[in-house]
């Protein structure tokens, strides 16, 4: 398992999960990237809240396995391909594009090796990306 330390993983999620956002779309970014690197390492939403002087030092392990995380990549890759085709689905197309962009950018954060598995993963599964209806 991987692990990291945890002042620098809580200063990292606090960092995201109280910038002022620029725009929607920054805070569907920030919102991710809290979301995974939180569910990764079993942070609770409380942790982030103390001053960063109060941030424990040590070595945290990631409680949510790669396989795990890969699963959830996966089922998000589905879940964009089945809604890729709809005509009324353009909520659901973004909602997926951007959980499959921000995830990548979320793990390359605490685990590059993942990250590199998530995007041939994306490539191998023949999906390309796009806000804009597949035809």
């Amino acid at each position: 398992m991987n692990s990291i330390n945890n002042k620098v993983l809580l200063t990292e999620i606090q960092k995201w999960d109280y910038e002022p956002t620029k725009s929607r779309i920054h805070a569907k970014e920030c919102m991710y990237k809290v979301a995974v690197s939180s569910r990764a390492f079993g942070v609770k939403n409380y942790e982030d809240e103390v001053p960063r002087s109060q941030f424990e030092n040590y070595e945290r392990e990631q409680v949510q396995t790669n396989e795990e995380i890969k699963s959830d990549f996966k089922k998000a890759i589905v879940g964009y391909q089945d809604v890729s085709t709809s005509e009324n689905s353009l909520h659901l197309q973004e909602h997926y594009y951007y959980q499959i962009r921000f995830t990548i950018e979320s793990v390359e954060f605490f685990n590059p090796e993942l990250a590199e598995e998530l995007k041939t993963l994306l490539s191998d599964s023949n999906v390309v990306l796009s806000l804009y209806k597949q035809k």
